[in-house]
């Protein structure tokens, strides 16, 4: 197998439940099966929520002799992550329009109640479920259960398969979040025959989706093992460790204020990008037009303090297979979307958290970790849907690392 079955405690088991509900149907909305829950995907989330209540009263502190006296205790790291999660929460929260968006919001809740679980556990259970439910979809485009929309841009420059979801982009994201666990689980221990055959879906899933980038991205994340292991190879032959060399530890240091630095980038070249600027122009036509949509949005909505609300046009389908023929709007850049649809108090608190993540994977030469993240930061300029869980798992061991004492497993590297 490519990870083992992960052992639940009785403790856990709400928890997982919740997570595991919430996992499938995310999934699932982004597929053409949507059509047969919408109506009800609102109870489904506010089910998953309910679970999570119930995980707490399970895991709490109680102490007292009457029910009168029962007092539930938390530490001081879980009281300030708490406050950090429902802040960020109620910001996502207000600025949402629809359950789809409110239930990114979620995302926190999850974020909140998995400080006590080793994420280890949390990530092969994404694994095993995620593939499963990515499977289920793509099968059932080629049986015909639903459909497998052909999107063919004008000009017949480029065609591209949904696989049953209602964006190319959503089976290959979901796909890479797969390998970045994988890999954070394996490092060092994956055989040269499950990264051959990782990197064969991957191929499939750009051949079928033409999804460029992820596809490229989630080709360097696998072949991040047989890098460890060809260096460990020459720590060997040279008798010297890599995670102890300075040049290791410099590029660790540098990392560390790359989502701030990006982020603001992302947010001065969308503000002062001219057309009639050569540079600035190419970059923008590198990067699809990404530039002047962020420009766009801008100026239209503002930089807002707190949430508000902000229509965008994308290329995807609605439940049915339809598609609205309106100019196209979408941020794709997730530096200036959460910006401007966010505001400036969620964008301060979202990049002083993971920056801080960061310093704490820094001290404890967690490289790899440090290094996925790396690329996630890059990954941000031109794709949002890392907001997500099933495209991004790792948010959760960002809330352990900051709510939780010591060190999961997976993480020596």
């Amino acid at each position: 197998m490519i990870v083992d079955i992960p052992k639940i405690k009785f403790r856990e088991r709400a928890f997982f439940l919740s997570y595991g509900i919430y996992l499938i149907f995310a999934i699932l909305r982004n597929s053409f099966y949507y059509r047969y829950f919408s109506g009800i995907y609102k109870f489904i989330i506010l089910f998953c929520c309910m679970l999570l209540v119930m995980q707490e009263i399970v895991d709490a502190d109680i102490s007292g002799k009457t029910w009168i006296s029962k007092r539930i205790r938390i530490s001081g790291k879980s009281a300030v992550g708490l406050l950090i999660c429902g802040l960020l929460f109620c910001i996502v929260y207000s600025g949402s329009e629809g359950i789809s968006q409110k239930a990114v919001a979620v995302v926190f809740f999850y974020i909140f109640c998995s400080r006590k679980i080793d994420f280890e556990k949390i990530a092969r259970f994404t694994i095993i479920l995620s593939g499963i439910v990515l499977s289920f979809v793509i099968l059932s485009s080629y049986l015909g259960i639903i459909d497998n929309y052909l999107y063919v841009y004008a000009g017949g420059t480029r065609s591209r398969h949904l696989l049953g979801f209602r964006w190319a982009l959503y089976a290959p994201t979901i796909f890479y979040n797969i390998s970045a666990l994988w890999v954070y689980l394996k490092q060092k221990t994956a055989k040269p025959w499950q990264i051959g055959m990782m990197l064969l879906i991957d191929f499939f899933l750009y051949v079928q989706t033409d999804s460029r980038s992820i596809a490229a991205l989630t080709a360097v994340v696998l072949l991040i093992p047989a890098g460890l292991k060809l260096s460990d190879r020459i720590n060997g032959i040279i008798g010297y460790r890599w995670q102890n060399s300075r040049i290791v530890n410099y590029a660790g240091a540098l990392v560390i204020p790359v989502f701030v630095i990006l982020a603001i980038a992302s947010i001065i070249m969308g503000i002062v990008y001219d057309p009639s600027i050569s540079w600035m122009s190419r970059i923008n036509a590198s990067l699809d037009g990404r530039l002047l949509l962020s420009q766009n949005a801008i100026m239209e909505y503002g930089i807002p303090w707190l949430s508000q609300n902000i229509e965008m046009v994308g290329s995807g389908f609605d439940a049915y297979g339809n598609r609205e023929i309106k100019v196209y709007t979408y941020i794709d850049s997730f530096y200036v979307q959460t910006l401007v649809h966010y505001g400036i108090i969620f964008k301060v608190i979202f990049l002083t958290v993971i920056t801080y993540a960061l310093i704490r994977f820094y001290r404890e030469k967690r490289y790899v970790l440090m290094f996925l993240f790396l690329l996630l930061a890059f990954h941000f300029l031109t794709d949002d849907l890392q907001m997500n869980l099933y495209a991004n798992t790792f948010w959760l061991i960002i809330g352990s690392m900051l709510m939780k004492n010591g060190r999961d497993k997976a993480g020596s590297g």
